[in-house]
């Protein structure tokens, strides 16, 4: 995570048990550190939004809402890296 990752977020990745790396002023600077420690010690990098895998579990979501609600008009998401929205756009659509 960056240097300016915010605290919360820092302290609830620790208290889920994930090694936390703070490194670079921005995510593209942590994502090169990501990238060169993957490299270093044969790590696979999951990139949190964009990342197939990643969409379609996000795309689950869509799926839940579907089944309680079938007739839904609207599905409102927050928007970060888009995985979210992706996933729920893809998996609606396919089903209605």
């Amino acid at each position: 995570m960056p240097l300016t990752a915010p605290l919360i977020k820092v302290t609830t990745c620790r208290r889920l048990g994930a090694k936390i790396v703070l490194h670079g002023e921005n995510f593209a600077g942590a994502k090169e550190e990501a990238d060169a420690r993957a490299e270093r010690d044969n790590l696979a990098y999951i990139h949190g939004f964009d990342d197939d895998a990643i969409i379609a579990g996000q795309g689950t979501m869509a799926l839940e809402i579907l089944k309680q609600v079938p007739k839904v008009d609207a599905i409102v998401a927050p928007i970060g890296g888009a995985g979210l929205i992706a996933g729920l756009a893809i998996a609606a659509k396919k089903i209605r």
